[in-house]
C-alpha cells in the first residue's frame, strides 16, 4: 500500500493525470480485495468487509481525475465485497441490507465525483486566470513590464540570428486624457495595442511598459526589415483618428 501511494505521489507531481488515475483504480481494487480476504479469514465475512470497502470507495474518488477512471474504479472497489456477499452463507435479509448499502455508496460516489470534477475545473480556471493577470496588462492584454522582461531574457538567451527592439510612445497622451477623459485614453491604449499586434508577426514579443509606452522585441529581424516593420506600424497608427 505504501508503494502504491508513493507511485501516486510521483505520477501526480509529474503531471501524468491518466497514469495517476490508473494507479488509483489499481489501488482501490487492491485495498478492496485485501479487506475482503482479511474479513473472510477472520470469519466476519461481509459484515466486516462491506463497511470498510465503502469507506475505501468513497475515499478513492479523489484519485480518479478522469471519467474512465471513475467508471473502472467504482466497480473495482465494490465488486469484491459484493462477490463475498453473494458467495458466502448469509441470509436474504443481510444480502438485501448490504446490497442497498452498496447502491447508496455508488450514488454517493457519483455525486462526490461530479462535485470534485466541478471543483477541479473551477480551481484550474482560477489558477489560469491568476497566472494570466500576473503576466499581462489588464487594460491592453499585452505582457506587463515584469513578464516582458522575463520573456525577453529567455528569448535573448536562446536567440539565433538578428534581433530588433522597437519602442512606441504616444505623443501628447496626457493632453488627450485631460481633454477627453480617461475612458477615451484607455480606449486609445487598447487600439494602439491592437494595432501593434495586427502589424506584427507571430514571434513578436509585445509589452506595455506603463502609461503610453510600448515595446516590441522582434526575433530574427535585422535592421532593414525592422525599418519596414516600423513604417508599417507608423502608417497604421497614423490612420487612427484620435492619435496626434
Amino acid at each position: 500500500m505504501a508503494s502504491t501511494l508513493s507511485s501516486l505521489t510521483r505520477l501526480a507531481s509529474a503531471g501524468r493525470v491518466d497514469a495517476t488515475g490508473a494507479v488509483g483504480v489499481l489501488f482501490a481494487a487492491t485495498v478492496s480485495i485485501h479487506l475482503c480476504v482479511v474479513a473472510n479469514l477472520n470469519q466476519n465475512g461481509v459484515v466486516q468487509a462491506m463497511p470498510l470497502c465503502v469507506i475505501a470507495a468513497v475515499g478513492a474518488v479523489a484519485l480518479w481525475p478522469r471519467v474512465w477512471h471513475f467508471v473502472l474504479g467504482l466497480p473495482a472497489a465494490l465488486t469484491p465485497p459484493m462477490v463475498l456477499l453473494f458467495t458466502s452463507d448469509t441470509s436474504a435479509n443481510t444480502r438485501y441490507i448490504f446490497s442497498q448499502l452498496a447502491f447508496i455508496t455508488a450514488c454517493v460516489c457519483i455525486a462526490f465525483f461530479i462535485l470534485v470534477q466541478r471543483s477541479n475545473r473551477g480551481v484550474f480556471a482560477m489558477a489560469l486566470e491568476l497566472d494570466y493577470r500576473a503576466s499581462h496588462d489588464a487594460l491592453t492584454g499585452l505582457y506587463n513590464r515584469a513578464a516582458w522582461f522575463e520573456q525577453a531574457e529567455k528569448r535573448l538567451t536562446q536567440r539565433t540570428g538578428a534581433v530588433s527592439l522597437l519602442f512606441v510612445d504616444i505623443d501628447q497622451f496626457k493632453r488627450l486624457n485631460d481633454r477627453r477623459g480617461h475612458v477615451a485614453g484607455d480606449a486609445l491604449l487598447r487600439d494602439v495595442a491592437r494595432i501593434l499586434r495586427d502589424s506584427g508577426a507571430p514571434g513578436d514579443l509585445i509589452g506595455r511598459f506603463g502609461g503610453d509606452e510600448f515595446v516590441l522585441l522582434l526575433a530574427k529581424v535585422g535592421y532593414v526589415e525592422a525599418e519596414s516593420r516600423t513604417a508599417r506600424i507608423e502608417t497604421a497608427l497614423a490612420e487612427h483618428p484620435d492619435l496626434p
